[in-house]
């Protein structure tokens, strides 16, 4: 797990530059163009070079059923964020809509005897429950901050397109190096104890980063993103391995789907969050160099919202440690 973070952090750190010289040298179109084509790449490295031989539950049926009925309640949630600003009937509808289709799902689950998501999982193993719901807690408050400083840099401090890139990625960067530091902790020290720092190291570079002001020393962004970079390191590695050792072997593939379903969700309410205070503050008007005052409000505002549920995650995270 912890060569796979630091893989999955490298990559994440290349991110911000590449797409910095593509969209200054080639326009935002080509940033699709180019995921789109590295996507096709992927999917033939993985047809034709990883072996697919792991069945933790062989001869068992696949929740189709189930599976569809998420599917369609990821859609309803994934548009209806995307749309809250733009069309806000609408986007309530689809969100009514998740809501409704989540308690279907929930129910068949429930009720099949081989569900696609084990529910009664999260009510009876305390620790699997609560370490899902501070990783929702995690993601639903750092994904944005990307988003934040990508248009404070450009907006606040007059970087180009290209400098943004280049400074996003020391975040990612402090995250790969510290990954398999973070895996060896783990051999060291109760993992719990090292997801809680994580998770509190992150609400601290949350809070600092609430603090900027368009002419604040470049220094305070750095302090921000080197603790936020530690901090996810030291919270998802060893909140991810507690995850999956509470779930039991033939829960694992379950418990690996719903960290990644917890991370894509929370990803999604941290931008709906994002659109609503922005569209508070902006109203119609786009953010620029003339609405950077209002652009800063926007961003101290959710800087401090989500410093401060980072928080109160270390307490989640150590009541899950009492067990």
């Amino acid at each position: 797990l912890g060569y796979s973070g630091a893989a999955v952090y490298a990559g994440i750190a290349c991110g911000p530059p590449v797409a910095g010289f593509v969209a200054g040298w080639l326009g935002w179109r080509w940033l699709f163009w180019g995921n789109a084509l590295t996507s096709v790449v992927v999917l033939l490295l993985m047809k034709y070079f990883v072996k697919l031989d792991w069945r933790t539950a062989k001869g068992r049926p696949f929740d189709w059923t189930g599976c569809f009925i998420y599917g369609l309640a990821m859609t309803a949630l994934t548009f209806g964020s995307s749309e809250l600003a733009a069309y806000p009937v609408m986007a309530g509808c689809l969100l009514g809509a998740f809501l409704v289709l989540m308690v279907i799902f929930c129910i068949k689950e429930l009720r099949s005897e081989f569900p696609i998501l084990d529910i009664r999982m999260l009510a009876r193993n305390r620790v699997f429950a609560l370490s899902s719901l501070a990783a929702f807690i995690n993601y639903s408050s750092f994904f944005g901050i990307l988003f934040f400083f990508s248009l404070y840099l450009q907006f606040g401090l007059g970087m180009t397109v290209q400098q943004a890139g280049m400074f996003l990625a020391l975040q990612s960067v402090v995250q790969a190096l510290t990954t398999p530091v973070a895996a060896r902790l783990c051999l060291k020290f109760n993992p719990g104890h090292v997801s809680a720092v994580g998770v509190g190291l992150c609400g601290l570079g949350l809070l600092v980063s609430a603090f900027l002001e368009v002419h604040s020393p470049i220094g305070v962004l750095l302090a921000a993103q080197g603790l936020l970079g530690v901090g996810i390191s030291l919270f998802a590695l060893p909140n991810t391995t507690i995850i999956l050792e509470s779930a039991g072997p033939t829960h694992v593939g379950q418990a690996s789907g719903l960290t990644g379903a917890v991370r894509t969700a929370g990803q999604l309410v941290n931008m709906a969050v994002i659109t609503l205070t922005l569209g508070f503050f902006l109203g119609d008007r786009p953010a620029g160099p003339d609405t950077v005052d209002a652009f800063m409000k926007s961003m101290h505002l959710d800087l401090v919202v989500f410093g401060v549920l980072n928080l109160l995650a270390v307490g989640c995270v150590l009541a899950r440690n009492r067990n």
